[in-house]
């Protein structure tokens, strides 16, 4: 149990991240003033969720401390002047210690969450967005541990639901560690970089038939196994975590008999609550599990009822109501079967701390997207809303660039993408071994409709980083490099960055990429799958997904196979989803691929 901090730990805190932010010289540095308050806040949600009981203030504080990223919270004045009533709370007065729980509660609390979260999710969101958010508990070390130390903690996770279409009102769920789940999740997947950093390391091979190269290729190729089964541990870890509470990761179905199906269910519910009594919070929860029964086991369900009731003194096998709702909901996932369970994007707001995490792979029938924090979802929506229908941006692809191996390393990767973008993209503006100047890069965001990165990292080397705050663009941009969207961190708390964040920054609607170094074929075969799954070529002899893939691996060049399935959707996120099942492609390489930013549809009529 974390002990009680006093202001005095709060003084460390905020004068530690002052003596930092003195010594740093770079305008692109995030202020570490920021990092320690994030913290003070996610200890304050701790409190009011284990302590206070006050589920609305614990998911008040929980919000605001993502919005701690200084470069995307700086222009929300609401939520900076809550920091900054914060910070002199925690000063001291008179030379005088008190604890920092002991100050007065913000009183407009309720205020905020009914005008800036809920009334926004409800009456300003599109009605087909599911919004959920994932936090790593407050961990009281975290103030003075390392990144890697603050990441491995086995803490719990806490699920705050914003939007979804089984309930009207925000609800939050703490998802601890199973008993039945010995390892560390955290530990496991923070340790997967290094371990594709060794693998790489065997790529360096002599280009003979020595028994050196023959002994170095069986360890690469034995390393990537290793990697595929390292993730794929990670991912049943990972479902053993959430649990029962997938459900509250799904959107709201696109299939018109399905909505009508989940109706019957919600009227079934409401029956059901009329007999009981429950507080109003479970009936919330009883309300999303009601609803995608069918991803769950008889097991599961029996979890998420032991969860729903835990307040309750004594609860054992023969409880009553634990009895009478598991027979309700055992008898909902008989009697209510959706034959099509294709749903609108569920938009995750990920803590830092879970980034990488492959939440997407814990259903893949559902789209997923990923924000930073509620502040940036809100933000981009008011940037893009009015090219907005049925909860997805409309992309024009009047002005389509790409920009492939600008700095000539990688000559296998374009040899075989000139032929992708000759073959199925001709009308594109598109440059080969060639390096943009800061101005002609610039000038690409700014004026593309879709702009196409592939080569190292994300591109980001080659933007001044001053220009990106003045950057305003509207391109769906795809980062087809290792790493490209990953976070990372440089210092004991200091706070974590990534590209894509500057690309929202710029006002991207969309940051398309990778998590982790991937390697080249894979990404390749990932960029033409979703490039030619987007858009559509009525001139082409025969669909690209058709190629034979060892001969335009080796040689760039093409041959046609018979027609096998074709991953075609006008939704982004719905190809996304579609190639985190693809066999074709390595559960470690899936696993990475990560759609950031708001649901977009393309027009392929023209």
């Amino acid at each position: 149990m974390p002990r009680n901090r006093t202001s005095s730990d709060s003084r460390q805190l905020l004068q530690h991240s002052e003596s930092i932010e003195n010594n740093s010289d770079s305008p692109a540095t995030p202020l570490p003033n920021s990092v320690c308050l994030k913290q003070l806040l996610l200890q304050r949600a701790w409190e009011f969720w284990n302590v206070k009981q006050n589920e609305k203030a614990a998911i008040f504080y929980q919000t605001i401390s993502f919005c701690m990223q200084s470069a995307l919270y700086q222009d929300n004045e609401d939520i900076f002047s809550y920091i900054e009533k914060l910070k002199r709370e925690v000063s001291y007065q008179g030379g005088i210690e008190k604890p920092i729980f002991n100050y007065s509660n913000f009183d407009d609390i309720n205020k905020y969450l009914e005008r800036n979260i809920n009334s926004i999710c409800l009456n300003e969101f599109p009605k087909e967005w599911t919004v959920v958010q994932l936090c790593k508990n407050f961990n009281p070390v975290s103030i003075s541990s390392k990144y890697e130390d603050i990441v491995s903690y086995n803490t719990g996770i806490s699920m705050a639901i914003f939007k979804h279409s089984s309930i009207k009102d925000m609800v939050m769920i703490e998802i601890k560690k199973p008993s039945r789940c010995p390892e560390n999740v955290f530990e496991k997947i923070y340790k997967l970089n290094g371990k594709v950093t060794e693998t790489l390391n065997f790529r360096k091979m002599p280009q003979d038939t020595s028994n050196e190269c023959k002994e170095s290729r069986e360890k690469y190729w034995k390393a990537h196994k290793d990697i595929d089964f390292y993730v794929q541990d990670v991912i049943v870890l990972l479902k053993s975590f959430i649990g029962p509470w997938i459900c509250a990761l799904t959107g709201t179905f696109k299939n018109q008999k399905s909505i009508e199906i989940e109706n019957k269910i919600k009227f079934k519910v409401y029956e059901f609550l009329k007999t009981q009594k429950y507080s109003e919070q479970q009936e919330k929860l009883i309300l999303i599990i009601a609803k995608r029964t069918d991803l769950l086991s008889h097991e599961q369900i029996f979890l998420a009822i032991t969860y729903i009731l835990r307040d309750k003194p004594n609860l054992g096998y023969h409880d009553i109501d634990l009895n009478n709702l598991y027979d309700f909901l055992t008898w909902i996932k008989q009697e209510f079967v959706y034959d099509d369970v294709s749903c609108h994007p569920c938009i995750l707001i990920v803590d830092e701390l879970l980034d990488q995490l492959p939440f997407e792979m814990l259903n893949t029938q559902q789209e997923f997207t990923r924000v930073c924090s509620f502040a940036n979802l809100k933000r981009l929506f008011e940037r893009h809303s009015e090219n907005m229908e049925n909860g997805y941006i409309v992309c024009p692809t009047l002005n389509c660039q790409s920009i492939i191996n600008p700095d000539g390393s990688l000559v296998a990767m374009e040899n075989r993408m000139k032929s992708f973008f000759n073959y199925w993209l001709p009308k594109w503006k598109f440059t080969f071994n060639q390096k943009p100047s800061k101005e002609e890069f610039y000038e690409k965001l700014s004026q593309s409709d879709i702009l196409v990165y592939c080569g190292h990292g994300s591109g980001l080397q080659l933007l001044s980083m001053d220009s990106v705050y003045n950057l305003k663009t509207k391109a769906v941009v795809f980062l087809f490099g290792c790493g490209s969207v990953g976070l990372t961190s440089s210092g004991l708390v200091s706070e974590l960055t990534g590209a894509h964040s500057y690309y929202h920054i710029g006002n991207c609607p969309v940051v398309v990429g990778f998590l982790w170094t991937v390697t080249d074929f894979q990404t390749d075969y990932c960029t033409t799958k979703i490039l030619s799954g987007w858009f559509n070529n009525k001139q082409a002899k025969a669909h690209w997904q058709c190629i034979d893939q060892k001969v335009w691996k080796s040689t760039g060049n093409l041959t046609f196979t018979k027609n096998g399935d074709i991953v075609s959707s006008e939704s982004l996120a719905e190809i996304v989803t579609r190639l985190h099942n693809d066999p074709e492609i390595n559960i470690a390489i899936k696993s990475a691929l990560v759609y950031r930013g708001l649901p977009v549809i393309v027009n392929n009529t023209k």
